[in-house]
């Protein structure tokens, strides 16, 4: 049975074309907010599925709403396009009417596109888009899938070899500096005045031309350093918004707009959109049937723990529960890009070490402060407040932000992703290296030097370490295959990964 009404009432462009948006719920949250994230599209071809894995809240919604408007704008034709909430169906076989209902419809279309968003909520979705792919019905199908649980996102699509998916996961994750910037620049020369004005203006016309390119090139990278070097009061203005909100959109509009020409701006996250979001992980921890007693203890214990190494094995004693359950609590948290485990690097036997002392950081500073919320009950705007006033703090939140920026920039979901993206190094004498990354063949050293007079001779050299970058805090220098530089302007040249959206 299909009740084409309550499909007709999530596509409203069947009725209205590109006029939808002046009816749709997600574009009517979005009409009066300061700053419209639109993230890119991705490339897509018929006869392929594509998933997008993000976390709650993120904007995996209005990504798809939006691309649909521009598809509409494109002259795709309205009924050619299908949105289905999945969370909205309580079977596979109602979900399986509606797709069936759509294709009929398209009998003699030449291309259709089908989105499926959150689809995690329905058990075993995989078989029908399985189902889907061996029938031939999605022959001139586009199909692209969301949701917010990576793990079941992951472990569905292993069942699905064959059928059109490989080479065609993606992540939505916060927005990193680089895109921190390009999308909150307009505001910000919007609300400043002379000469400041005007060097913002040439960030953001420098900022498409100058980038770190994947393979940390040595002349790409010594080429954009120098020429937005110049612009260090400008990237460093932007930074300290960008501690203030981190990647979130909703967070991001959180920010007093009077404000933003002050070196500082006020904060002020609404609680309730706090709540929904701290709402739907902790729905999500009870849906994988774990325990939210124990996920709460984990994360006070992270949180405390912060930017220190340690065992599972001693955060479980810490915890009150088994290695085993801690390592399946942190492997959900991490798969809901929450949390990120850094694993240390063997640099004499090439090798990750498994067993080693980790390091676990938040995906992103909102995320810091969101969790702490959680475990504590404190306002959100209380925490923002404290982790502002507290340099040492701060000094690891930043530790964890240069973590997971590395991390989009280089993950390729199944193939270089979580613990097999960045690493970090130390012996037994003390010695530590924050950030290890392979690159083709060669390795890169990474630290964090966040400082006054930082120098080459900063550097924790390893034999087997064939380049080092030093994030410094206004330092530069440059030396063999040594480069230093301001901790902000290298990630504002950080691209993100063509598989992080």
């Amino acid at each position: 049975m299909v009740k084409i009404r309550e499909i007709v009432n999530q596509n409203p462009w069947w009725k209205h074309g590109s006029q939808f948006f002046a009816f749709d719920r997600h574009f009517k949250e979005i009409k009066d907010i300061p700053i419209f994230i639109r993230r890119d599209f991705i490339t897509v071809n018929v006869d392929n599925i594509y998933i997008i894995r993000g976390c709650r809240q993120i904007g995996k919604t209005t990504y798809i709403k939006d691309w649909i408007l521009n598809l509409l704008r494109h002259n795709v034709p309205p009924r050619s396009i299908l949105y289905l909430s999945v969370d909205f169906f309580t079977s596979r076989r109602e979900l399986r009417n509606a797709i069936k209902y759509f294709i009929d419809q398209n009998i003699r279309s030449e291309k259709i596109y089908i989105f499926l968003d959150e689809v995690t909520y329905l058990d075993d979705w995989n078989l029908e888009l399985k189902y889907l792919w061996d029938s031939g019905m999605a022959s001139k199908a586009i199909i692209v899938v969301t949701g917010s649980s990576g793990y079941a996102l992951r472990k569905k699509a292993e069942q699905l070899p064959g059928r059109g998916l490989e080479g065609n996961e993606y992540y939505m994750r916060a927005l990193n500096f680089r895109e921190f910037s390009k999308h909150t620049l307009p505001k910000f020369i919007e609300y400043n005045e002379g000469e400041f004005h005007q060097s913002l203006v040439q960030v953001k016309n420098e900022l498409p031309n100058v980038y770190i390119e994947s393979n940390f090139s040595d002349d790409t990278f010594y080429n954009a350093a120098t020429s937005i070097l110049p612009y260090k009061a400008e990237i460093g203005y932007l930074f300290n918004k960008y501690l203030q909100t981190g990647g979130f959109p909703f967070v991001i509009n959180s920010i007093n707009i009077e404000s933003l020409s002050q070196s500082e701006v006020r904060m002020d996250v609404d609680d309730a959109l706090v709540e929904i979001f701290i709402k739907t992980i902790s729905g999500e921890i009870n849906r994988r049937g774990l325990n939210e007693a124990i996920s709460r203890r984990i994360l006070r214990e992270v949180i405390e723990k912060y930017g220190s190494r340690y065992s599972f094995t001693s955060l479980a004693g810490d915890v009150g529960a088994s290695h085993v359950t801690v390592i399946d609590y942190l492997n959900f948290l991490e798969s809901s890009f929450i949390l990120s485990t850094l694993y240390p690097y063997d640099l004499t036997r090439n090798r990750i070490r498994e067993k080693g002392q980790k390091k676990v950081y938040f995906q992103d500073p909102f995320l810091y402060a969101a969790m702490t919320t959680y475990v504590t009950g404190l306002s959100v705007n209380e925490i923002y407040e404290d982790m502002l006033a507290n340099e040492e703090l701060m000094s690891l939140i930043i530790e964890g932000i240069v973590h997971s920026h590395l991390q989009k920039n280089i993950e390729i979901p199944n193939i270089v992703e979580g613990k097999n993206s960045v690493y970090y190094y130390y012996n037994t004498r003390g010695k530590e290296i924050d950030y290890i990354v392979r690159k083709k063949d060669k390795i890169i050293g990474i630290e964090v030097k966040y400082k006054e007079n930082v120098s080459v001779s900063d550097v924790n050299k390893h034999r087997n370490i064939d380049k080092y970058y030093v994030l410094s805090k206004e330092d530069v220098d440059f030396e063999e295959n040594v480069f230093v530089i301001p901790m902000d302007v290298f990630l504002f040249l950080l691209k993100r990964s063509a598989h992080n959206i």
